[in-house]
């Protein structure tokens, strides 16, 4: 692969180094300023599959995660394969996980199936358990229901009526760190008061929402 020129590299952009089994290796960068003008940093048509070749799917050798995750894309890769940064810390979502990539550290890609990958910037994960509040509220018949969660952990969020009785379980599974959100719909159910409690380790949180009719 072609290497970008220095002129079109700021000293300020994080460096993301890919290299795989056979060491073919080539870095990536990234950017959190707004400001910063991508427009040169165009890579060439992808070459045949079999050709070792990494790039951003907007087909850069650099993006901006300002705006939320970017993702990366590997061809021609022999696992495993490692990926470090030099600069800033950074995201890694890789088949579902979510890995922290600090600054001087490395991680290794071993799953052979894996074609691409997210990069997103560290400060974009939630750093404690929370829900918020439903929106909207009052509502009929559907609220939308937010949390946050900082590290994997089991998520419960059930819905319990004025009288303390269950009435759903809208989650109950693992949750890598990061930002999600569940729907409750209460076609089935009676206008009035509603709770909503979150579980997470020893995380625990009730909030009201009033469903009318």
């Amino acid at each position: 692969m072609i290497n970008p020129t220095v002129e079109l590299v700021k000293k300020s952009w994080n460096k993301l180094q890919l290299r795989d089994a056979e060491g073919k290796s080539y870095t990536l960068y990234t950017t959190t300023d707004k400001s910063d003008d991508l427009s040169l940093t165009a890579l060439p048509p992808v070459p045949p599959a079999n050709m070792f070749d990494v790039r951003f799917a907007s087909n850069r050798f650099a993006a901006n995660l300002s705006s939320g995750a970017e993702r990366v894309q590997m061809s021609g890769v022999v696992f495993p394969v490692t990926v470090s940064s030099e600069g800033s810390n950074v995201i890694v979502k890789a088949n579902g996980k979510s890995m922290l990539l600090t600054n001087g550290s490395q991680i290794s890609l071993t799953d052979n199936s894996i074609a691409e990958f997210s990069v997103e910037a560290e400060n974009s994960l939630p750093v404690k358990f929370d829900v918020a509040q439903n929106f909207p509220n009052p509502f009929n018949p559907s609220t939308t229901i937010k949390f946050s969660v900082p590290k994997a952990a089991n998520v419960k969020i059930s819905v319990y009526n004025s009288m303390g009785e269950l009435v759903s379980e809208l989650v109950n599974a693992s949750f890598e760190a990061g930002s999600y959100s569940v729907k409750w719909d209460a076609a089935r159910s009676a206008s009035g008061l509603y709770f909503y409690r979150m579980e997470a380790g020893d995380f625990i949180s009730v909030n009201k929402m009033l469903l009318l009719k």
